[in-house]
């Protein structure tokens, strides 16, 4: 298992990648107020609609167009923040920083621990790979 010789060297190194992604992420779903749109606005419409009582619905027309999952979330979310956009974009910042954490495992276990922290550095940096929510 890759973890097992992880040297001290990369376990530095992919430490300081995950805090420059969070720190990004953070940064940018703090001060990027964008509104919902396209699939953002519908994962919300869910949400509410599910918290309100209609049913996993769009404009009280039940779907499938949707898997539940990622709407559940948001309305778990709204549930507890009241709506909160800056709390679920904060949420969508952690879960973006640990796929970076994937990546550099999936990296490390590929190939080796360089190709990992590479895998995990360019992850850490590409903006398709953040939330459409950011």
């Amino acid at each position: 298992m890759m973890f097992h010789r992880l040297h001290s060297l990369a376990l530095h190194r992919i430490a300081i990648i995950l805090f420059g992604a969070m720190l990004l992420r953070t940064v940018a779903a703090i001060l990027i107020d964008t509104p919902l749109r396209s699939d953002d606005a519908e994962y919300a419409a869910l949400a509410r609609s599910t918290l309100s009582g209609g049913g996993f619905s769009l404009e009280s027309t039940p779907t499938a167009y949707r898997m539940p999952g990622y709407p559940l979330v948001v309305a778990g979310v709204f549930l507890v923040s009241g709506e909160s956009l800056i709390t679920l974009r904060l949420l969508q910042a952690i879960v973006d920083t640990l796929t970076c954490l994937l990546v550099f495992v999936i990296g490390g276990c590929v190939s080796d621990e360089r190709t990992g922290l590479v895998a995990a550095l360019l992850s850490s940096r590409c903006r398709s790979s953040m939330s459409p929510l950011l």
